[in-house]
């Protein structure tokens, strides 16, 4: 019993070290190649690819071993001596060799030679991986004697472990940084396989009997219902995963806490249906009819549970961030364990189905069941969900299910149970599909015209029937610009342009409305600008602020680029004068890679000798401790920063760091001659009772040479260069939902305490 309690042990710590790797590999990679969905997509497949490839080889030749725990040692040893070497090897991928590559002109030769040198880099660890479980699980079929139970018990430790590595991620992440889980998860893999290989040499004499006395056992085949299982399963449940992930993204911050709970809700889900599995006494492959039949009525039900839950708002309960994360994670979990704790029974069921060969049979079927997964969660990610969108893309896979199910039940039944069985059914799932979209949004005083489903949540233009003004609106809830704010984002542009002496070469991060955009190209020095945007169809967005024939989008001195930002600046290898960062969510996952100071290490490259690179920052949607570790960031980079409010705005200020190589030397006069050639008056159309009136805006105050120099807040000067938002450390986007969640944003009272205590006392240039 003992010594059984030292094996799950291992196998649970396994299991948190493979989701561990996971993630930390998927932001390495993303620093190289960009933190964009296909990136994360590609990472994902090539994870799987070598779990299966590891399942299939140790289905061929697990079984042909004398001592499987040795084999499960040797292959957690090799996982964790090449995961050492995994970050020195993507770290190589930035040389002047692999870059001339890896920037090929050719978009398909780019995305082929980066999809082969990541799998060069990263699959001999998860081949490995993949090899561990199989034969793990052959070492206890030998020690128990064929029996199902620990086998079963096994699975769901090694995911429960999946989950644990999952849960603690974040912490490890902000403590011991990206590379650094990476060497404490190989770590573990290495001392789990020399613990795991010291036992197997006490123990080798009785297993080697016990596995020559089973060997000649007859293999059983495996019927096609049961082939259809494991790839119905593998697919959904990873698809599922990825549509429960934008599920909840339409009513969560979308921060790493919000991915992590869905995640850790999910692989909960697996480990309670492998535990009812292991519960049932009698397994036979007619359960599969109520299985599908079962998850077909879950999958709509889930939405059911959601929609009446949260009704499609903001999910906001407390101000206490664990409280809001563990109200968050049960909302989750309960809207998630009935379809997934459902179809993962599907793989332990069809383990059993063979009573022989264990290590064949599980390495067998779950390769087919991890190839699967991989398939289902490209196709969620790429294209249920920008064709068919959220809602329907849960209909479908529940239809798959109600098809699967009535097909079993022909053939496991006899025709007066279909008579009875048919009829009932139906109704039951009609009344589970019949859903109000979850993707509309609810205020009454808005219009929708025009949306998008994407793999980065539904894009949406809203119009206000009372003013007319326009939003661009993602995930519902959070608005990247309206029309009313026109003025206001053109100050984005016109700032940091007038500090700069004759601007020419401008590059945009971010382009939201495009009214920024527009904002530059009244500076008539501005010759080129490159508008960089993760989201083509923000894009498309935009087109309708700016309905004017000759708007910025058909101007020629405009290059819309669809790429990450940060990846853009350090691939391109361009020059600018100015580079202007949008506001980017802090709180968002991987947006914190936007404020490190690698990143800003990229765009001081990217400027000319002269250049000024200004990062907006949204002073409503950062603490006080987060604000000041991008400012010092910013400044460890930039010696000659300087900070600039948006406007004298308490309720969503706006703070710009302006950094140059050189200290900023500029003559009011000239500005004061710039701003006399700016445009600043729009009219806009507002409802009046029963018509509409045109409007001609007052001049921006903004224009006034007083009013201007008002804007300028002081010098800022480094005040702890050791905690600094780093690549290995992004620390700003793991504390920044914490400080959002418990009400410590810089805005009204924070804000003016925060003048009074510290901007107000920063020195003058």
């Amino acid at each position: 019993m003992h010594r059984m309690c030292f094996f799950y042990t291992l196998l649970f710590c396994s299991g948190i070290s493979a989701l561990v790797y996971e993630v930390s590999w998927n932001r390495q990679i993303g620093l190289i190649f960009g933190h964009t969905a296909q990136c994360t997509g590609i990472v994902i497949s090539i994870y799987f690819l070598g779990m299966s490839i590891g399942y299939w080889w140790a289905g061929k030749t697990v079984d042909q071993k004398q001592t499987p725990l040795r084999s499960y040692a040797l292959a957690e040893i090799v996982v964790g001596a090449w995961s050492i070497l995994i970050p020195t090897l993507l770290q190589n991928l930035h040389s002047p060799f692999f870059q001339a590559w890896g920037n090929h002109s050719s978009p398909s030769f780019r995305i082929i030679f980066r999809v082969l040198a990541v799998t060069v880099v990263i699959l001999p660890s998860v081949v490995a991986l993949g090899y561990s479980f199989p034969a793990f699980a052959k070492f206890i079929a030998i020690q128990k004697k064929q029996a199902q139970k620990p086998i079963i018990y096994s699975y769901a430790l090694n995911t429960a472990g999946a989950f644990t590595g999952t849960f603690l991620s974040p912490v490890l992440i902000y403590y011991f940084g990206v590379t650094g889980i990476n060497y404490l998860a190989a770590g573990v893999s290495i001392i789990c396989g020399l613990s795991a290989f010291v036992v197997s040499l006490k123990i080798e004499k009785f297993s080697s009997s016990l596995s020559s006395s089973s060997s000649h056992r007859v293999e059983q085949s495996i019927s096609p219902f049961v082939y259809w299982m494991i790839v119905l399963s593998g697919g959904s449940i990873l698809g599922l995963e990825v549509l429960y992930t934008h599920l909840f993204s339409l009513i969560s911050h979308n921060s790493t806490y919000n991915f992590t709970a869905t995640l850790c809700s999910c692989l909960i889900s697996l480990s309670l249906g492998s535990l009812i599995v292991s519960q049932i006494k009698k397994r036979t492959t007619q359960y599969f009819v109520w299985i599908c039949a079962g998850i077909s009525l879950a999958i709509p039900f889930s939405l059911q549970i959601f929609l009446f839950l949260t009704r499609g708002e903001l999910f906001a309960p407390t101000n206490n961030f664990i409280l809001y994360l563990l109200s968050y994670f049960l909302l989750n979990l309960f809207v998630v364990v009935f379809p997934i704790t459902i179809a993962s029974t599907i793989l332990p069921l069809c383990w059993d189905h063979l009573s022989s060969h264990q290590g064949k049979t599980i390495g067998h079927i779950t390769f087919i069941n991890t190839i699967s997964g991989a398939i289902g969660s490209g196709a969620a990610t790429f294209f249920m969900i920008s064709y068919f969108g959220i809602r329907s893309s849960f209909v479908f896979l529940a239809l798959i299910y109600c098809c699967t199910s009535i097909v079993f039940f022909l053939n496991f039944y006899k025709a007066k149970r279909i008579l009875i069985f048919s009829p009932l059914y139906i109704i039951i799932f009609c009344i589970c599909i019949y859903l109000p979209p979850v993707d509309e949004y609810k205020h009454k005083n808005h219009e929708k015209i025009w949306h998008r489903e994407t793999i980065y949540g539904p894009i949406d233009v809203i119009r206000e029937k009372s003013s007319n003004n326009l939003k661009i609106t993602q995930n519902n809830h959070y608005v990247l610009g309206s029309s009313l704010a026109e003025v206001r984002e053109q100050r984005q542009a016109h700032i940091p342009l007038l500090l700069h002496r004759a601007p020419k070469k401008i590059a945009f991060l971010g382009i939201g409305t495009g009214m920024t955009m527009k904002g530059a190209l009244q500076h008539k020095t501005v010759k080129h600008i490159d508008a960089i945007e993760l989201i083509p169809e923000v894009i498309e967005a935009a087109k309708f602020f700016h309905p004017e024939k000759n708007n910025v989008f058909r101007d020629p001195r405009v290059h819309i680029i669809v790429n990450d930002a940060r990846h853009h600046l350090y691939q391109s290898g361009n020059k600018y004068d100015v580079i202007i960062s949008d506001l980017f969510v802090p709180w968002h996952s991987y947006t914190g890679y936007l404020y490190t100071k690698e990143h800003y290490e990229i765009a001081n490259k990217s400027l000319e000798k002269n250049g000024l690179f200004c990062q907006w920052l949204p002073l409503y949607q950062l603490g006080e401790n987060e604000f000041q570790m991008i400012a010092d960031s910013f400044v460890s980079v930039f010696p000659y920063t300087s900070l600039w409010r948006g406007e004298n705005n308490d309720e969503y200020p706006l703070m710009a760091l302006i950094g140059s190589k050189k200290p900023l030397i500029f003559d009011p006069e000239v500005i004061e001659k710039k701003m006399g050639k700016l445009t600043a008056r729009k009219r806009v159309k507002v409802k009046l009772k029963k018509r509409m009136i045109s409007i001609l805006l007052p001049r921006d105050r903004f224009l006034e040479k007083e009013y201007f120099f008002s804007l300028y807040v002081g010098e800022w000067q480094l005040k702890n260069k050791k905690l600094l938002n780093t690549d290995e450390f992004p620390r700003v986007e793991f504390s920044t939902p914490i400080t959002q969640n418990e009400e410590k944003l810089l805005r009204n009272r924070k804000l003016r305490e925060y003048y009074r205590k510290t901007l107000n006392r920063l020195p003058k240039f």
